[in-house]
């Protein structure tokens, strides 16, 4: 598995086009909450690859409150009520589980590219947003994570993950 971080400048228009929006509802000062955000706001084409996932009291307690039915395609199966840092291949995990860490610690929004072997074997590259949200304006209680899998390679535009082999 490979990741790489993203900037705004690289992010895929459709992309910042959920950063706008979330921008727009006080995401940045942790204004926006859960009942706030619409998941009817964004792109169409972008609901199936949306997860939104709980934060518990601790890191083992967060769970998938929302997983689009095309992760399901990806991933193999439905992971709607169950922990993030349970999905293949185990390094996706361990990346997910230190993305959510950092969002914990500094609520921000986070962008990264991935490249990864699906549940079928077949080779998988995506760009993907978090979002945090928070019901009390200090702590994250949701975060919604956003994939645009509308790039067959993301390398294509802006030279994501440009130093993965091909």
């Amino acid at each position: 598995m490979r990741q790489e971080l993203l900037t705004e400048d690289q992010l895929p228009d459709v992309l910042k086009e959920v950063l706008e929006y979330w921008r727009g509802l006080g995401g940045e000062d942790l204004r926006c909450d859960w009942s706030g955000f619409d998941l009817m706001a964004i792109p169409e084409s972008l609901l199936a690859s949306t997860m939104v996932i709980d934060i518990g009291s601790e890191m083992e307690e967060n769970r998938y409150r929302y997983w689009g039915s095309q992760m399901t395609r990806i991933h193999g199966h439905d992971m709607t009520g169950l922990s993030p840092y349970n999905v293949n291949p185990k390094e996706l995990a361990q990346t997910l589980y230190k993305d959510h860490s950092r969002t914990l610690e500094n609520p921000r929004w986070y962008a990264n590219a991935y490249e990864f072997i699906r549940a079928s074997g077949a080779e998988h590259r995506h760009c993907s947003l978090g979002l945090p949200l928070s019901e009390d304006g200090k702590t994250v209680s949701q975060i919604i994570v956003v994939v645009d899998l509308t790039q067959a390679d993301p390398r294509d535009k802006k030279g994501l993950l440009s130093g993965f082999p091909s």
